[in-house]
């Protein structure tokens, strides 16, 4: 059993309850127990401490309120990230939900807890900056500590696999969400980014459109490499049609309208308008280019509101959140049910919304 070497300050006007269970609880996190699965006795930490037995009862009753520990009679106090999900023992079932910090995905959350509450299980939701691989990994080690399973929003860098195929094969379960990961070994609950491309860029096939200007934006993410492919090989079905890029590094409004001019394009794919992309959804110069120009839009995700919509909108793809969320549930369940199961993918068809719905 592996001793916490930190000691406690008493000069300090911090309760010396409040001090053992911050240094068990980064104990925890560091995996000083993760060997034996469990905190040395309260008499053992009693001696090691020089404390009360009180003091050790309080700081412990503390790490079990927030679910890092349970104790159990003639077992002790057993890690949760250590006991069996289904053990009669262990009462409180535990997932971690790491997202980034967004108004998004409000949907697929919402199907996740509801989830996750109907089988009897509780949830903690930890947060960090999408562009942030030091803030994910420290909401992903305080998870990990503190769970049982996690469903795992990757960071928009793509910076992280290496250390998100770690985790995976350490054998914690884990889903990773909105992410295709065929090649980091874990399972996964996304939308069929490629599925949704195709059949958006049907829609503008069928609506006549030949020139198409495809706005293509953070490539290193295998969402939007998939929405590529997908476009690409609906277009190949169609000899006539063509296509120009319009990359985000030179995007702008400007640049934007005179390759629409120079080319003479009838059409725009967008696989989602936030970013570089956005003064597409607002600017009324450009709404008004693409009304005169008899241009048609597809694109992924939230739609612009008003007039606009009903003028050049197409098509959109939208991710059926409530699919997503629920099934990301379902298969961690099965995963700490079955924990040597090979790793397992879901693929959710996006819903495709024409014009005619969007007015």
């Amino acid at each position: 059993m592996g001793l916490i070497r930190k000691k406690l300050d008493r000069n300090s006007s911090e309760p010396l309850y409040i001090q053992l269970r911050n240094i068990l609880r980064e104990a925890i996190g560091d995996g000083v127990f993760s060997r034996e699965g469990r905190i040395p006795g309260e008499l053992d930490l009693c001696r090691i401490y020089s404390v009360s037995r009180n003091t050790v009862t309080q700081a412990l009753a503390l790490l079990a309120e927030e679910k890092l520990v349970c104790r159990i009679k003639k077992r002790g106090t057993v890690l949760r990230s250590r006991m069996d999900i289904f053990d009669p023992q262990n009462t409180l079932k535990t997932i971690a939900i790491v997202f980034p910090v967004s108004s998004a995905w409000k949907a697929a959350l919402a199907a996740m807890k509801d989830s996750i509450d109907e089988a009897g299980f509780s949830y903690r939701i930890y947060t960090y900056p999408w562009k942030s691989f030091a803030a994910e990994k420290k909401q992903i080690r305080l998870a990990k500590g503190a769970c049982d399973g996690m469903i795992l929003y990757p960071n928009g860098l793509g910076d992280d696999y290496e250390y998100i195929q770690e985790l995976a094969d350490s054998g914690y379960p884990l889903v990773l969400f909105d992410l295709y990961s065929s090649f980091l070994g874990c399972s996964s609950v996304a939308t069929d980014q490629f599925l949704g491309a195709y059949r958006l860029t049907e829609q503008l096939l069928k609506s006549g459109a030949r020139k198409t200007v495809y706005l293509k934006s953070s490539s290193h993410l295998i969402s939007n490499r998939l929405r590529y492919a997908g476009f690409q090989q609906a277009l190949a079905t169609c000899p006539e049609a063509s296509h120009l890029i319009c990359d985000e590094a030179g995007a702008g409004k400007t640049s934007f309208l005179k390759l629409l001019k120079e080319a003479e394009s009838d059409s725009v794919f967008a696989p989602g308008l936030g970013g570089s992309f956005s003064f597409i959804a607002n600017s009324e110069e450009v709404h008004t280019f693409l009304v005169r120009k008899k241009i048609k839009l597809v694109h992924f995700d939230s739609l612009p509101k008003g007039r606009a919509v009903q003028d050049f909108i197409l098509a959109s793809a939208l991710q059926n959140e409530a699919e997503l969320g629920k099934n990301a549930f379902v298969l961690l369940k099965e995963i700490l049910k079955s924990p040597a199961s090979p790793a397992k993918k879901i693929s959710v068809a996006p819903d495709i919304i024409t014009n005619k719905d969007l007015i």
